[in-house]
């Protein structure tokens, strides 16, 4: 299903994390403009004017203080310029998955109903991705435990004090997060004129007469049944990436959500997404880059493996591979694969050996081979 429709919390969330970091619209497009050795057309300057305006209005609607947004979306252990870290700052472990701000009238009610009881262990897989803590009731982490677990991490002792604090004091968290989020959320929502235009660039690629079937390829792999259902809609404030997200439901069924960036499509072709090695290279390293993700694709180098049987490999859940999968599924490095029924991972092999040659090239200045 192609949705035209925005998330506000979910744009309220990207903005803020891009704050956070400092990565604004006005970099990116210098960056692109010098990268490409292209001067912005029209159309472009048209465009960006847009982002812009989007940003300082978002700007102005921010209710709280600037140490808050830093607490809740400042990265703990890296930023990449032009890339919002996808699980590394505390927004992401309050909220617990980020598929809960689709939820927009009941988001923040329902992590104070049923949040509470599980963030140890939202903590807990943050620190250790590869174990299992996904599940409270099977696999409880007490107070103990997670102090143990804190205290042993290599992250910063700031780092430590808030994770310790986010576990004692959740609810408090969970207001905090709300008091950020919402006033920009609401803004977002009457920024309509802004807005509008840029799902139009979007739905240039994306409305009802869209084979799917390429977009699902470029993702997804050679497969176009991986899931029960796969729905795409647009990111306005993340208007340069693409993100992948799994909904699982209660029944074990499975439906793929594709975030695409408004202007994703329409800058790769003007400006070309991959003409800055040095940017898609820290894109790469940054998605292999983390332990449990090198691992896959360690693992999957070795050959598909289907994802259930991955996650007993690793020693991780099904979810939590999914958490890591939709970093290496959004770069292309891995994907899907259907055999009957079941959905296999696979290397995408052509993105490893550009992988290589974008080592070559930036750190031994080697030129491209001719073929």
């Amino acid at each position: 299903m192609i949705i035209k429709t925005p998330f506000p919390l979910l744009e309220a969330s990207f903005f803020l994390a891009g704050k956070a970091t400092g990565n604004t619209s006005k970099a990116y497009f210098e960056r692109k403009t010098v990268n490409s050795n292209s001067p912005f057309n029209k159309q472009t300057a048209e465009y960006s004017k847009l982002i812009f305006e989007l940003e300082r209005r978002l700007e102005k609607s921010i209710t709280v203080e600037e140490r808050i947004i830093k607490t809740l979306f400042e990265p703990f252990t890296s930023t990449q310029s032009g890339r919002i870290v996808s699980t590394d700052f505390a927004a992401n472990i309050i909220v617990q998955n980020i598929i809960n701000y689709i939820n927009v009238e009941n988001c923040f009610d329902a992590l104070r109903e049923s949040g509470e009881k599980i963030i140890n262990n939202s903590i807990m897989n943050q620190l250790n991705g590869n174990a299992d803590y996904l599940n409270a009731d099977e696999n409880a982490v007490d107070n103990r435990m997670l102090f143990d677990a804190i205290k042993a991490s290599p992250l910063p002792s700031e780092t430590k004090f808030l994770l310790l604090d986010i576990s004692m004091h959740y609810g408090e968290y969970v207001d905090m997060l709300e008091a950020a989020v919402s006033p920009v959320a609401k803004a977002f929502e009457t920024c309509s004129d802004l807005v509008h235009p840029l799902i139009d660039v979007y739905s240039k690629n994306f409305n009802e007469s869209t084979d799917l079937s390429q977009y699902k390829l470029d993702i997804f792999g050679e497969t176009q049944n991986h899931f029960d259902s796969v729905d795409v809609f647009p990111l306005i404030t993340y208007y340069q990436n693409r993100l992948v997200l799994f909904d699982y439901g209660t029944d074990g069924g499975c439906t793929a959500k594709l975030g695409v960036g408004a202007l994703y499509y329409y800058m790769a072709e003007h400006y070309g997404k991959r003409s800055d090695d040095t940017e898609r290279l820290s894109s790469y390293l940054n998605a292999i880059g983390g332990k449990n993700r090198f691992n896959i694709v360690s693992k999957l180098a070795e050959g598909p493996v289907y994802g259930r049987e991955l996650a007993r490999m690793l020693n991780v859940s099904p979810a939590n591979i999914s958490q890591h999968m939709s970093l290496l599924l959004a770069d292309g490095i891995v994907k899907l694969e259907n055999e009957g029924s079941k959905v296999y991972y696979s290397l995408n092999r052509d993105c490893i050996r550009e992988f290589i040659e974008l080592q070559k090239r930036v750190f031994l200045k080697e030129q491209p081979t001719k073929s």
